[in-house]
């Protein structure tokens, strides 16, 4: 997606994005024994800048799962709250 459209969903830039990426990617709980499973750590930071940005049915979880491609059996509640832990 172009620059204005990822700003516009994710509530940051590129540039932003990255830095935040960089600072948390090497983190344990990515790396547990489940890590395998887990969806990228650049899908789970836009999922939860995503989800922190909504309001309102924008911020559903049908909307976000079908949007991010997650099933929506607390996989989403999984992920903003590993994403959180590390914060």
């Amino acid at each position: 997606m172009d620059e204005e459209r990822f700003k516009h969903f994710i509530r940051a830039s590129r540039l932003q994005f990255k830095i935040v990426m960089d600072k948390i990617q090497g983190h344990k709980v990515f790396q547990g024994k489940n890590s395998g499973r887990q969806f990228p750590i650049a899908t789970q930071l836009a999922l939860v800048f995503y989800r922190l940005g909504c309001s309102g049915d924008g911020g559903s979880v049908m909307k976000m799962t079908s949007l991010f491609g997650i099933g929506d059996g607390g996989t989403l509640d999984k992920i903003t709250k590993r994403v959180f832990k590390v914060i």
